[in-house]
């Protein structure tokens, strides 16, 4: 899996600059987990929630498809309600009450009109509690990327099993 290269900074919004990145690196995948995060500062700046969640992705899902490349949207659980007193499955319908759970939705339905290969993450929490997680032996955030790389690319645990033999 490659990076974008030396790239620091994309502006999601910029159709042009999104699509020029994403057609030269001519990616397999692509991972979109930029987002307008701070659930009270998207109640304040309801436009540019909106901008950056929905359009942004957009963006990145049309330059996605266009590239070729798979699709992984990282959503949230926000879409929801959280009424149900039972956890959430893919197939409830979503009912955001927030300004960044309707963006993030909107973002989700976007993914999902313009790409043909996609896959759309809905986490919950995704930082936080570094300090307990430290020694675990599995860090979340490892293993989440791990499975992710592992169904979209197929050869993930292979590579890193050669990679061990060759350090070990």
């Amino acid at each position: 899996v490659a990076l974008l290269g030396d790239v620091e900074r994309l502006d999601i919004t910029d159709t042009d600059e999104v699509r020029r990145i994403i057609g030269d690196a001519s990616p397999d995948v692509v991972i979109h987990a930029a987002a307008y995060t701070d659930v009270d500062g998207c109640e304040k700046n309801r436009e540019l929630a909106h901008k950056v969640n929905a359009i942004g992705t957009h963006q990145v899902a049309r330059a996605a498809e266009k590239s070729g490349a798979k699709m992984v949207y990282i959503s949230t659980d926000y879409v929801f309600s959280g009424r149900k007193r039972s956890p959430y499955a893919e197939t409830d319908p979503p009912h955001p009450l927030n300004v960044y759970g309707q963006s993030k939705w909107e973002g989700e339905q976007f993914v999902e009109q313009a790409c043909s290969r996609y896959l759309v993450l809905r986490t919950s929490w995704l930082y936080g509690l570094a300090e307990l997680l430290r020694d675990a032996p599995h860090p979340p955030f490892e293993t989440a990327a791990a499975l992710v790389t592992f169904l979209l690319v197929g050869k993930y645990l292979e590579a890193r099993a050669k990679h061990r033999a060759t350090d070990a």
